[in-house]
């Protein structure tokens, strides 16, 4: 089984859920957030956090889940974590990031945290969630695409249908364990907390937050993607 995000896409909550899984079924498992990496051989779950398409697609093998968020909303979330709440250890490009935020409006944050998460020299030899995202090849029939907003507080309700097959058998973590108000320390979703790396839940929190000209450009560059799986983001 190999599994494929990218950055503000519950890749921390997504790795902690299949180590879990791995655990009590007896499996192995490899996570990396190295976006050159390819699937590990001879491992039985395989998580790649900043996966690229171009780099994977000729090693792709079973069962393949790829794991997305709305565009809109990682812009929002990148903003809030990166200004404040995401480590710095290992990324020196984020410590230069989070200087330029703490020294602006957030409207102007905002924009800059577009332009870092389109980045190509995002992090460790891959691009930014949106660059990533943007050149993905969603026909690929081989790959299994769910929405981040879909876990809800069940994200095993999720992880089950999309491996098909592949499930039956496997004994399931307790989902609770990896909701949002579990990793929150008991907030419901849509309840902010500025201080927290899960810091709101909502899926719709971009509509408050994001400066109307960075919506527009996402609704223009990010079309299809919005249209394919978002479509209500397009709405007025």
């Amino acid at each position: 089984m190999i599994f494929l995000s990218h950055h503000k896409c519950a890749s921390s909550l997504l790795s902690s859920f299949l180590s879990n899984l791995s655990i009590v079924n007896g499996l192995t498992f490899y996570a990396t957030s190295d976006g050159s990496e390819i699937p590990a051989e001879n491992v039985n779950i395989t998580h790649l956090a900043n996966a690229n398409y171009r780099t994977v697609a000729p090693h792709l093998r079973g069962v393949v889940v790829h794991l997305i968020r709305n565009p809109l909303n990682i812009v929002q979330s990148a903003y809030f974590s990166h200004i404040r709440t995401h480590p710095l250890d290992g990324w020196p490009e984020l410590a230069l990031q989070r200087k330029l935020l703490q020294g602006c409006s957030q409207e102007h944050g905002m924009f800059l945290t577009l332009t870092f998460v389109e980045r190509d020299d995002f992090y460790r030899n891959t691009g930014g969630p949106l660059a990533d995202l943007r050149r993905w090849d969603f026909s690929d029939p081989r790959i299994v695409t769910v929405r981040m907003e879909d876990f809800g507080e069940d994200i095993g309700s999720v992880i089950r249908p999309a491996l098909g097959s592949a499930s039956i058998g496997l004994q399931w973590p307790e989902s609770d364990k990896f909701s949002f108000r579990r990793m929150s320390g008991g907030r419901e979703p849509g309840q902010v907390d500025s201080q927290s790396h899960y810091r709101s839940g909502s899926p719709d929190a971009w509509r408050e937050e994001l400066p109307s000209p960075v919506i527009e450009y996402i609704r223009t560059y990010y079309r299809n993607l919005l249209e394919r799986y978002y479509p209500s983001s397009l709405e007025r």
